[in-house]
């Protein structure tokens, strides 16, 4: 449950603010609201000596600015953004005292073109401390997560609206819920049957939504696509992916797809060596070693049974043809391919190298339940059908 803090604790809170702020010792943040011209905004600023970090955000768009800057001597701020071209530079003033923590000053932004570089008119800014409890608390999400002020100020209003009901089978139906916000739709599972573990898997599918949600809001770039696919459930085992696509201001933009599996019965996750044991499992490692069940047994084994099944796709290629890079017969472009279960079987996302990035994905990637079965874990409970 998200704490807020006590009003009869706020002049001490004030006070150490100003204390840290004099010595310049040690680091403490603040969650400040105010405008910039007439735009609404709120603030974090994360002091550790005279340097500052922070990030800010429009109330309107919710999307993270980074900032970083200097508090200066005489009681003023400067905080800048850059990123491709584009600078903005906050300059604040210290108005606060005994009762209140307040700043006012100026916020002016710059953009380097081809034609030279384009300066704003400098927009007024003021701040002054924000109260997270004033606002209006528009999803459950954020009464029970552990977040920041920073960010239960940026998720407590998002609402999340029915955007249809679909029938998965006999037992189960699923309720699609679209936030206001990035648009992303995201499944809760219908109780129409008594099995335990709902409960805890909606509130997984809620924390994953609203994890979706704040990366879109921290992608310091042009784009952050988010898409539930695939949604199945066989016996009362549930399956899905989530394909993301997102240029948040790296070298390369990226994409590719998680796959999530759940015992309905339990809630719990499920692991890709309880459908595919080949006699080791993440616990026979340490978490140092756990990237050594991909290399040495998992990427070797999956070759050996997908040769088997699809020897004309899993055929060897001429590494010197650049009309052939997608060489599946690889074992390290399975050790650690997403999956998830389809209605054919158990499906595998090969992952290449950046310069192969196009095989990633391969279509024909899916063992049938009839070849699975013989290798299920057998000290693990599947409650399915094969």
């Amino acid at each position: 449950m998200y704490r807020f803090i006590e009003r009869s604790s706020f002049i001490t809170v004030l006070l150490l603010f100003f204390t840290l702020l004099s010595n310049a010792q040690d680091a403490t943040s603040l969650l400040l609201e105010g405008t910039i011209g007439k735009a609404r905004i709120m603030v974090e600023l994360t002091l550790n000596g005279s340097d500052i970090l922070g990030q800010y955000y429009y109330k309107k768009h919710k999307k993270t600015i980074e900032l970083e800057g200097k508090y200066l001597s005489d009681k003023s701020i400067e905080l800048v953004y850059e990123h491709w071209g584009t600078k903005e530079v906050f300059a604040l003033k210290d108005i606060g005292n005994e009762n209140t923590i307040a700043y006012t000053g100026t916020w002016q932004q710059s953009i380097e073109t081809e034609n030279g570089t384009t300066v704003s008119a400098p927009l007024a800014v003021k701040l002054m401390m924000a109260d997270v409890s004033k606002i209006p608390v528009q999803n459950t999400y954020v009464k029970h997560a552990n977040l920041s002020e920073y960010n239960y100020s940026r998720l407590a209003d998002i609402k999340l609206v029915q955007d249809s009901v679909q029938k998965i089978n006999t037992e189960f139906s699923v309720t699609w819920l679209r936030d206001t916000i990035t648009n992303f739709a995201f499944i809760r599972i219908n109780k129409n049957v008594a099995v335990k573990g709902i409960d805890s898997l909606n509130y997984f599918l809620e924390a994953l939504q609203f994890s979706e949600i704040m990366s879109y809001l921290d992608c310091n770039g042009s784009e952050y696509t988010s898409g539930m696919n695939g949604v199945y459930i066989r016996g009362h085992v549930m399956s899905f992916s989530i394909f993301n696509s997102y240029e948040c201001g790296g070298p390369h933009p990226d994409y590719g797809i998680t796959g999530y599996t759940f015992n309905m019965e339990t809630g719990k996750q499920m692991l890709l060596t309880d459908f595919l044991f080949f006699g080791k499992t993440e616990a026979d490692y340490s978490s140092n070693d756990s990237y050594k069940l991909g290399v040495d047994v998992m990427g070797p084994n999956i070759v050996k049974v997908l040769s088997k099944l699809y020897p004309e796709e899993m055929k060897k290629q001429d590494e010197e043809d650049p009309d052939e890079p997608c060489d599946y017969s690889t074992p390290d472009v399975w050790d650690s391919a997403a999956w998830h279960l389809t209605e054919n079987g158990l499906y595998l996302y090969p992952y290449f190298s950046r310069y192969a990035r196009n095989c990633d994905g391969a279509e024909f990637s899916v063992i049938p339940y009839k070849n699975l079965e013989k290798y299920k874990n057998p000290k693990i409970v599947i409650p399915m059908t094969y």
